[in-house]
C-alpha cells in the first residue's frame, strides 16, 4: 500500500472534517520520519516507505481509534431545533386534525409516545459508537434474527402488525460490520460475504419479498463498496465480475421464487 493511499484510508475514517488536515500531516511526518531511519541502514526508498508504511498498521483500524480521539463536538444546537421542530409538528397535526382527533384521544397519545421515542431512537444514533457493530457484527446477526423470528411469532399469535418490518432493515448496517470483521480477507472472504447476504435476504423473505429484495440490492451496493475500496486482498475486477454473477442468479432465482409463491397462493 502506498503513503497516499494508506493515509487517504485513515482519513476517511474520521468523521471531524476539521481534524483530517492536522491528521494527515501528522501522519506523512511520522512515515517521513521512519522512512529517513530506515534509509539510513541501506535501504532504498521505495522499500523504506513500503516497510514505514507496513509498521503503521491496518489503516481502518487506525483511523477508527483516532476517530475515537478526534469526535466532532455535539452540536446541541441542531439537537435543541430537531426537538422544537418535533414538537411543532404534533401541534400542527393536532391544529389541523383537531376535529378528527377529538373522538380519538388515544391518538395522540400515541403520537406523544411515537414522538419521544423518535427523539430517543434520533438521540441513541447520534452519539451512537458505530465501532462496537464491527467487534460483535456475528453476535448482533444471531440477536437480531432471534429477535425477528419472536416478533413474527408474537405477531401471528395476536394477529397484530410485528415490529420485525421495521427490525428487518437493520440487517443492512449489521451486514456492514460484518465485511468490517472480514476485512483484509481473499476470495474466500467474500465468498462468505457473498453467503451471509444470500442466508440475510432469505431470513427477510420471511417477513416481506419487497423488503428482501430491498435488502438485497442495499447489501450488494455494501459489498461492492467494500471491494472497490479495497478493503480485500483480491483482484478488484475479477471479484466483481464473481460477485455480479452470483447475484444476477440468486435474484434471478429469488423473482421465480416469489412468482411461483403468488401463483401458489393464488
Amino acid at each position: 500500500m502506498t503513503e497516499e493511499l494508506f493515509i487517504k484510508n485513515v482519513a476517511q475514517q474520521i468523521r471531524c472534517v476539521k481534524a483530517r488536515e492536522g491528521i494527515e500531516r501528522e501522519l506523512s511526518d511520522h512515515i517521513a520520519d521512519q522512512t529517513a531511519a530506515y534509509e539510513e541502514t541501506g535501504e532504498t526508498h521505495e522499500e523504506a516507505v513500503r516497510r514505514a508504511v507496513q509498521e503503521m498498521g491496518d489503516p481502518v483500524e487506525v483511523g477508527v481509534e483516532l476517530d475515537r480521539i478526534h469526535r466532532p463536538q455535539t452540536d446541541y444546537k441542531m439537537i435543541g431545533m430537531a426537538f422544537i421542530f418535533s414538537v411543532l409538528g404534533y401541534f400542527l397535526l393536532c391544529a389541523v386534525n383537531a376535529e378528527g382527533l377529538a373522538e380519538y384521544p388515544e391518538y395522540l397519545f400515541r403520537q406523544r409516545f411515537i414522538l419521544l421515542l423518535s427523539f430517543g431512537v434520533m438521540m441513541g444514533i447520534y452519539f451512537l459508537d458505530y465501532t462496537f457493530i464491527g467487534r460483535y457484527a456475528y453476535g448482533i446477526y444471531i440477536f437480531l434474527t432471534i429477535a425477528i423470528y419472536c416478533s413474527l411469532e408474537a405477531a401471528m399469535r395476536k394477529g397484530a402488525v410485528s415490529l420485525a418490518f421495521m427490525m428487518v432493515y437493520l440487517y443492512v448496517p449489521v451486514y456492514a460490520g460484518i465485511l468490517y470483521r472480514l476485512r483484509r480477507g481473499g476470495y474466500r472472504a467474500i465468498i462468505l460475504a457473498i453467503a451471509m447476504q444470500i442466508v440475510t435476504t432469505g431470513f427477510a423473505v420471511v417477513v416481506s419479498l419487497y423488503m428482501a429484495m430491498n435488502i438485497c440490492l442495499m447489501c450488494t451496493a455494501l459489498l461492492v463498496i467494500a471491494i472497490w475500496k479495497k478493503w480485500f486482498a483480491v483482484n478488484r475486477k475479477a471479484a466483481l465480475l464473481f460477485f455480479t454473477g452470483v447475484i444476477v442468479l440468486f435474484l434471478t432465482a429469488v423473482f421465480v421464487f416469489g412468482v411461483y409463491r403468488t401463483g401458489w397462493e393464488n
